[in-house]
């Protein structure tokens, strides 16, 4: 896949370009990914690994100031969902399988044709999209999740959305602007080549912090 986007915060543009791999096995969650902010002449890069619901970040903006002197930082954000009382069955609906994302963006929101369109030289299908967060949330029954995101993002809860889906119901594009706590974020994803080898391993305890217990008080404190 290929990532490009612009953070708007503080009157200020920073375009953000990457590249990664996402498995499409629900049931795996693999993936990894590095994401470059580009601000001014300094470029910061973030390395994202993903394994099984958990999410190991490192470098770039995090480097040299994970607790411990540790590499990466971990949140099992999975866990985390399932100890708030989120159905993860809603969850699973990977790049690979345009089906079920067109479905969570149906139940979330609503979803329009917007009609044929070539994508990186692939016959595509444009739908265009609004999810509300606040259903988003009840979908998968995280209450706790969606109070602590309202005071985060505040009146940010529209995320309109564009996704372009191929002959093989395969997602070729995927679109959206997401709010943040200041300013919003604008991505697109390319999902350029299926079939590729993923292999991944994951980092070593000794060079992980876990910050999963942190995030869920933050969530307790924050979140109602």
């Amino acid at each position: 896949m290929r990532i490009s986007g612009t953070v708007h915060a503080g009157g200020l543009d920073a375009p953000i370009t990457g590249h990664g791999v996402i498995g499409t096995n629900p049931k795996a969650r693999l993936g990894r990914m590095a994401l470059t902010v580009h601000a001014g002449s300094r470029n910061v890069t973030l390395q994202e690994l993903f394994f099984k619901g958990a999410i190991y970040m490192g470098g770039g903006p995090l480097a040299g100031k994970i607790p411990g002197g540790k590499q990466w930082m971990k949140i099992d954000l999975f866990g985390l969902l399932k100890s708030e009382g989120a159905d993860l069955s809603k969850l699973d609906s990977g790049a690979g399988n345009a089906t079920q994302g067109l479905s969570y963006l149906r139940d979330a929101g609503d979803v329009t044709k917007v009609g044929s369109e070539t994508v990186n030289g692939v016959p595509t299908t444009h739908y265009s999209a609004t999810i509300d967060m606040d259903k988003a949330f009840d979908r998968v029954g995280a209450a706790k999740l969606k109070q602590f995101y309202d005071r985060q993002v505040g009146a940010g809860k529209k995320m309109p959305t564009d996704v372009w889906i191929d002959a093989k119901k395969r997602i070729r594009r995927f679109k959206m602007t997401m709010a943040m706590q200041q300013g919003t974020m604008d991505m697109t994803m390319d999902f350029i080549r299926f079939g590729v080898v993923l292999n991944l391993q994951r980092p070593s305890s000794g060079d992980v912090f876990d910050a999963t217990s942190l995030v869920k008080k933050q969530i307790a404190a924050q979140g109602g």
